[in-house]
Parts: structure tokens; C-alpha cells; sequence
């Protein structure tokens, strides 16, 4: 399956889906509070493997946002997760 996909986008593997990958979470606190985690891409192998938080980079889109400020915190938190891997 990830193959196929792989093909329909014009790849000839899954690496590239890897190595460029973005993650950034969405949270709510009990308050209300929706906040946006960037990630930090660890790679694919390796003890550092995986996205991490980066927490030090949150970004607060406030209570009950609107779908644009949400949308747009998305996207400052995506442009957060750093590739290549870089230390927190």
C-alpha cells in the first residue's frame, strides 16, 4: 500500500515521504487552551528515531479558536519541525 501511494505521487519509494516528513501535535488543555507542538524529525533509524516534541516552541491559538487561527497555527508549528534533525 505504501508503495502504491508512493508511485501515485510520483516516487519510486517511500523515502522521500520520510525524510521530508512534518508533525506538529494538537493539544487541549484541561483549561480550554488548544496549543500547537512543533516536532523535531529524528529520522527513520537510530536511537533518535521518530518525532519528538519541541516544546520550547509551543504556540497558544487561544480557547475555542476559529478554524482559521487554528489552520494558521498549523502551519507556523509545521514550519517549526526542522528537517534535516537538529538538537533541540
Amino acid at each position: 500500500m505504501r508503495l502504491a501511494l508512493a508511485y501515485a505521487a510520483g516516487f519510486r519509494s517511500w523515502g522521500p515521504f520520510d525524510r521530508r516528513a512534518r508533525l506538529c501535535n494538537v493539544r487541549v488543555a484541561e483549561t480550554g487552551l488548544v496549543e500547537i507542538i512543533p516536532t523535531r524529525h529524528g529520522g527513520t533509524r537510530g536511537a533518535d528515531k521518530a518525532f519528538h516534541d519541541r516544546a520550547e516552541f509551543a504556540l497558544s491559538v487561544g480557547h475555542a479558536p476559529t478554524t482559521a487561527e487554528l489552520g494558521a497555527g498549523v502551519r507556523q508549528g509545521l514550519a517549526l519541525s526542522l528537517w534535516p534533525p537538529r538538537p533541540p
